[in-house]
């Protein structure tokens, strides 16, 4: 996201206490620990922005435009993100926005684990995605995010043109 908007977010939240009480309302505590974490995600309840690919981002709107919220947050408390760096989740929950959950991660080191997570699937797996998908209720978008995996994965998969039967 564009570090002017997160500038002017980051001024309207130190100048306007309702900026930040209304920022506060869209993150809930989940029920549980998600992933390698001990502690509970604080999931974002609003909206979120595509990359792409199977998974979303928190976005937070006040006003024209819009700012992903994991920075604004992490700007908040008062730390920077380095050059050749991204913020990246413990968790690897798309909607949480908790603060000791984020960390920063060298670019490189996010596109070499992203290409390694970009992972083979089981047989019984993709006979799961292959039924969930044909009997509808769920976008391939969903199954993505419920399976790991970018949605074109799971695009190929229910077209048949990977995991071909033998």
């Amino acid at each position: 996201m564009g570090s002017k908007m997160l500038k002017i977010a980051l001024k309207k939240a130190r100048k306007d206490p309702s900026y930040l009480s209304r920022l506060k309302s869209y993150i809930q505590p989940g029920a549980t620990p998600v992933g390698s974490v001990d502690t509970v995600c604080h999931n974002w309840t609003r909206s979120s922005r595509s990359n792409g690919s199977a998974h979303s981002y928190p976005q937070y709107s006040a006003g024209p435009g819009g700012v992903d919220a994991r920075r604004l947050i992490w700007a908040l408390a008062g730390k920077r993100i380095p050059n050749s760096h991204r913020l990246q989740m413990k968790c690897e929950n798309n909607k949480c926005v908790r603060l000791e959950h984020i960390y920063t991660v060298h670019v490189a080191k996010f596109n070499a684990k992203v290409s390694k997570k970009n992972r083979k699937l089981s047989w019984g797996q993709v006979q799961a995605i292959r039924k969930l998908y044909a009997a509808g209720n769920i976008t391939l978008r969903e199954l993505g995010e419920n399976y790991g995996v970018p949605f074109q994965q799971i695009h190929k998969i229910v077209a048949h043109e990977t995991y071909k039967e033998e």
